[in-house]
């Protein structure tokens, strides 16, 4: 009996999984994310899922006049202690928008492990900042990626044209 019950548990887990699915690809191809999705499909690391919660948090882009806005809503901003006589950059500030951080980090991480652009990028910090600190800069330099390509309705320059084509046809 205790098996039958959680199958049946598995089996409604798997319904709803699917009816979020074909809500988000059907929120992914409607206006107004049709071409965000498709400008956002080219960095690597991001798929509907991704996309969605990163449009999500951000909203309406126009909010955000320069990359720097974009980078304090979100927390991955460095704090900064400037008295005068010393500056000092500090840890990213965690102000702002925690599902965007977070994901953000994450799909860093893939880029990182599948993209030869952005793990040149971070061989050329970790020694510097270590592993996890530039990851999250990573993530940051995505962030600034997507205020570019979506402000400025251009693709992505480092774009891996079989990857991107690749995630089109799933």
């Amino acid at each position: 009996m205790r098996v039958r019950l959680d199958q049946a548990i598995i089996d409604q887990i798997d319904q709803q999984l699917q009816e979020i699915d074909q809500e988000l690809n059907h929120l992914s191809t409607t206006d107004p994310r049709a071409d965000q999705v498709s400008l956002l499909l080219q960095l690597p690391g991001f798929g509907i899922i991704v996309i969605m919660t990163v449009l999500a948090a951000i909203g309406d882009l126009s909010r955000f006049p320069h990359p720097k806005k974009l980078v304090g809503y979100s927390g991955l901003g460095a704090s900064i202690h400037d008295s005068g006589k010393k500056y000092r950059t500090r840890r990213i500030t965690k102000r702002g928008r925690k599902e965007l951080r977070w994901i953000l980090v994450e799909a860093a991480r893939h880029a990182i492990d599948t993209h030869p652009y952005w793990k040149a990028q971070y061989q050329r910090l970790e020694p510097r900042l270590g592993s996890k600190k530039a990851a999250v800069a990573i993530a940051r330099k995505l962030l600034v990626t997507i205020w570019h390509n979506l402000t400025k309705r251009e693709v992505d320059r480092h774009a891996i044209v079989d990857k991107v084509a690749f995630k089109y046809m799933m």
